[in-house]
């Protein structure tokens, strides 16, 4: 589900004007200023002055959202990877420099087969120009470029509904988060009752989550239909708390709001973690509703292909299955296994029969590793279901496969 941030162009905005943008290009002494700097790919290569710095360096610095553009969705989301030790590597490595002053940012998780988008150097002399994007860092500003052309090309192949001058305002078919990583973000809607254990946890591990945000109304330094990055919740000396978020009207600077007015206030949240360490128990309402829904579709076509004995169908949906969407699946189909066994019985099937039933098997073991079941527990899965029922090619106890399976759910399910 895209969060629309809207377009921001219903809040007053009139203190951003021209002058303003020009001044905080002075003060953040933005590098487009000076001629072009052209970048060595060699990273040893030390022949660009230091003194005004890499035209691109992949480390988002000071920013200010244009005026005349809705995308703070999407500084707010790079804003929030810039939180962390992770989302700035994240950033670094999806920015490569062309030697000819432009540079190739690549999105990961576009959805679709381009990744890599180029940006040349007269694209961003263009962009310097145009007070449509941001400025202070030309990180950011490639990045709006690449977003914008990756927008593009969802539209032309009529996936994306976007008028030609709107392309990156009020928000597109995918998050910042997974843009970058390829993983969905955890998206809490308000009333949530999960986030409060992700309060806990924000608060208790600063700098370790990339987390943006927008709010119901206006209130303080909150205004509704913009998008800004929590950067932390922080204690006062009173042991009283407040939430310190980030603008990407100006980035130099933060925010302290009161924690129960920010919570208060809260009308959505994306939370991402660092893909290389997943947690679970970070999941939404959103999140699970997206899985159960998902999980009951499932069941229905892989039903539907046994039925109509379309082989290739079925192994397909059985792809689908993951640690995720496994427990979900077996709420809903519990007698899987005992339906691909029965499809596939007879004399010769075994190895047929033993391609349908792993899938589940082995989602089901990773699922337990997961939650760090017990080893002997997960030895003693694999040996009753593998090495006893699923290795006898032309007998397979369905039953007893069932029986551990129900058993081995259970034990994920209280752990």
């Amino acid at each position: 589900m895209p969060v629309n941030f809207n377009n921001d162009n219903n809040i007053n905005r009139s203190e951003i004007m021209s002058q303003k943008r020009e001044q905080f290009k002075l003060l953040n002494k933005d590098i487009t200023l000076f001629e072009p700097q052209y970048v060595s790919q060699d990273e040893n290569d030390d022949s660009i002055s230091n003194s005004l710095g890499a035209r691109f360096d992949g480390v988002i610095g000071v920013t200010m959202q244009s005026y005349k553009t809705g995308d703070c969705w999407l500084l707010a989301g790079v804003n929030s990877l810039n939180q962390t030790d992770w989302g700035r590597e994240i950033i670094k490595n999806s920015l490569k420099p062309d030697a000819h002053g432009g540079v190739v940012v690549t999105l990961n998780g576009a959805k679709c087969s381009q990744k890599d988008f180029h940006i040349t150097a007269e694209d961003l002399k263009n962009a310097e120009q145009n007070e449509k994007y941001s400025v202070g860092d030309n990180d950011m500003t490639a990045i709006e470029l690449a977003v914008e052309k990756y927008a593009h090309l969802q539209v032309k192949e009529g996936k994306l509904d976007k008028s030609a001058d709107k392309l990156i305002s009020g928000g597109i078919d995918i998050s910042v988060y997974e843009l970058f990583t390829g993983k969905s973000p955890h998206l809490y809607i308000m009333p949530d009752s999960r986030l409060t254990d992700c309060f806990d946890k924000i608060e208790k591990n600063p700098g370790e989550y990339a987390i943006y945000c927008s709010f119901l109304k206006d209130e303080d330094s909150m205004y509704k239909d913009h998008a800004y990055t929590l950067k932390s919740i922080e204690k006062n000396e009173n042991g009283s708390k407040n939430a310190v978020l980030l603008n990407p009207w100006d980035s130099s600077k933060t925010y302290t709001v009161p924690f129960e007015d920010f919570k208060n206030n809260l009308q959505v949240m994306l939370i991402g973690e660092n893909p290389a360490c997943p947690e679970e128990n970070l999941k939404s309402g959103y999140d699970e509703q997206k899985l159960i829904t998902e999980a009951r579709l499932l069941s229905s076509q892989i039903k539907t292909s046994i039925i109509s004995d379309d082989e290739k169908a079925l192994k397909e949906s059985l792809k689908r299955i993951n640690k995720d969407n496994i427990l979900y699946l077996l709420n809903f189909y519990p007698s899987v296994i005992t339906m691909l066994d029965s499809y596939k019985s007879g004399w010769g099937n075994g190895n047929a029969k033993k391609s349908l039933i792993m899938p589940i098997i082995n989602t089901l073991i990773e699922k337990a590793e997961s939650k760090k079941l017990d080893a002997s527990v997960i030895q003693n899965f694999k040996n009753v279901c593998i090495n006893q029922e699923l290795d006898a090619f032309l007998y397979t106890d369905a039953e007893k496969i069932n029986s551990e399976v129900k058993k081995l759910k259970h034990l994920i399910e209280e752990k």
